[in-house]
């Protein structure tokens, strides 16, 4: 969901889940909107739970984001506009490529090697834009698709490596998830990522929670 031009001060966007929040909170980052008082990676999304209610403001020359329940902003007659999911907005004007990487899973600018008969093709990786296809020097490809079409180039995922400052998710030595941001300069984070701990969303932390856990375990030699 594009958030820029909905921006007004009469407007509020209303996550009713976690993750609906994570991804507006990200998508304000990037406009330029941070919290006062409060870390960047938050999203304050417990104080209300589901009736969770976003205001971005620009107040003396500062773009900040403040956050309150839907009855609040009901009481102060704003505009609630409900925040959907950038892939709830796209499920219905899909281009033919982009049905295909929803078919495989991939999202938009990962990277991923197209095999041919068993061997990776040498412009791989390749990564998807704006319905397009674009090889490792970011050229644009279209002759490919037929191979997709008749089922003789397959896809093969790259593992997933968080950028720099990215927010990523793990789980503590209690089971709990936590999110903390990525820094590739950090021989900590490296050596979480290389142990598989580190995750791109919560949900994928929490799909992983037994396996991390028991690694924790065997290596502190916990029987």
């Amino acid at each position: 969901m594009k958030i820029e031009h909905l921006i007004a001060d009469n407007t509020v966007f209303h996550c009713d889940t976690p993750e609906k929040a994570m991804e507006f909170i990200k998508k304000a980052h990037e406009l330029g909107y941070h919290w006062l008082g409060s870390c960047d990676n938050e999203t304050n999304f417990d104080l209300n739970g589901n009736e969770s209610c976003y205001k971005l403001c620009n107040n003396c020359g500062k773009s900040t984001i403040f956050v309150d329940c839907k009855e609040y902003f009901d009481a102060c007659e704003k505009e609630i506009i409900e925040y959907k999911f950038d892939r709830e907005e796209k499920k219905d004007k899909l281009t033919p490529l982009e049905y295909l990487m929803q078919y495989w899973g991939i999202e938009e600018g990962e990277k991923f090697n197209i095999i041919n008969e068993g061997s990776k093709l040498p412009d791989s990786p390749y990564y998807f834009k704006n319905g397009c296809l674009y090889d490792k020097l970011d050229k644009l490809h279209r002759s490919i698709y037929y191979g997709f079409l008749n089922g003789s180039y397959k896809v093969q995922k790259t593992p997933w490596k968080p950028k720099d400052r990215e927010l990523v998710w793990s789980i503590d030595c209690d089971g709990d998830t936590y999110s903390t941001n990525f820094f590739e300069t950090y021989k900590n984070d490296l050596a979480m990522l290389k142990c598989g701990w580190y995750f791109k969303t919560k949900a994928e932390a929490e799909a992983n929670r037994e396996r991390v856990l028991k690694e924790y375990s065997e290596v502190l030699g916990d029987e």
